[in-house]
């Protein structure tokens, strides 16, 4: 397997862990969308992504997933903070794993932690 394969099966994953952390009931902050980066920035709501998702392991048409599927995540979109540098909150979860401690995603997307990104224009 190469390594760019070996990434975006890793980064596959990870958005799948953030998609089940998401269904988890919260009244606090959460992470609401994924933001995905070619030579622009598409934004996918987290949602319409997993129904998308859903469907595409049915074996159903699943277009918006497999469009998701074709770019690397870049940002991720807080409903407090804003937009958030993916690879920042990996490098965090794998910290967490490392050390045998707990991540949970919303909390470092809206808590000071976070390393935000200003973003001007991502299409959704």
């Amino acid at each position: 397997m190469n390594i760019g394969r070996g990434v975006k099966i890793f980064s596959f994953m990870f958005a799948v862990f953030v998609l089940l952390i998401v269904l988890a009931p919260s009244a606090s902050a959460k992470v609401t969308a994924l933001v995905t980066k070619d030579s622009a920035f598409y934004e996918y709501p987290y949602e319409e992504l997993l129904r998308s998702y859903v469907l595409h392991c049915l074996g159903s048409a699943a277009s918006l997933f497999d469009e998701y599927m074709k770019n690397d995540v870049a940002l991720l979109l807080d409903d407090v903070n804003g937009y958030v540098d993916y690879a920042a909150a990996l490098e965090m979860y794998v910290k967490c794993m490392l050390n045998g401690k707990s991540f949970d995603l919303d909390a470092y997307t809206s808590g000071p932690d976070a390393k935000l990104v200003d973003v001007t224009r991502v299409k959704v």
